[in-house]
């Protein structure tokens, strides 16, 4: 990980934010797009902090999973609200399809939301800076099905 990467959404965060608090937007709509830009930017730089943190314990070999019985379309389903206003605001198209019914697995439910999180956020850094096709896939049934449309190569 770069330092770019953690002075992007920070960068956002505080140039959005003095717009705000130097009462240079004046129209409803935008304030709102903007809030929301600065709570999305907030919740990327969260995950690559942790990500960051999440690496150097496992390097380290104090990286815990906490296994349990969970439920794979719950966290395809939670992960989903998270991390949809994200993609939507980079102008992504985001589906996700969970079936109805649980998909039991025995996991960490966490972990597992992090994995889906960094295959989507990556796969939506790969989007941006190439610029083609953008849409994402996700879909679990007895099988799991993560996926990204269309071609990772430029």
């Amino acid at each position: 990980m770069s330092s770019h990467e953690l002075k992007t959404p920070l960068t956002s965060i505080r140039m959005f934010s003095e717009l705000l608090a130097d009462g240079r937007v004046a129209d409803p709509d935008k304030q709102r797009s903007y809030l929301n830009i600065i709570t999305a930017e907030a919740a990327r730089l969260t995950r690559l902090i942790n990500n960051v943190l999440d690496f150097s314990r496992m390097e380290r070999g104090e990286k815990k999973y906490n296994f349990q019985p969970c439920d794979l379309a719950e966290v395809l389903r939670t992960t989903d609200q998270t991390f949809r206003p994200h993609l939507e605001a980079a102008g992504f198209k985001f589906e996700c399809e969970p079936p109805d019914s649980p998909v039991p697995i025995h996991g960490d439910a966490d972990a597992l939301s992090q994995v889906l999180v960094n295959l989507l956020s990556n796969r939506g850094e790969i989007r941006r800076e190439w610029g083609s096709q953008r849409d994402f896939l996700a879909t679990c049934t007895e099988t799991v099905a993560v996926a990204a449309r269309g071609d990772l190569r430029p």
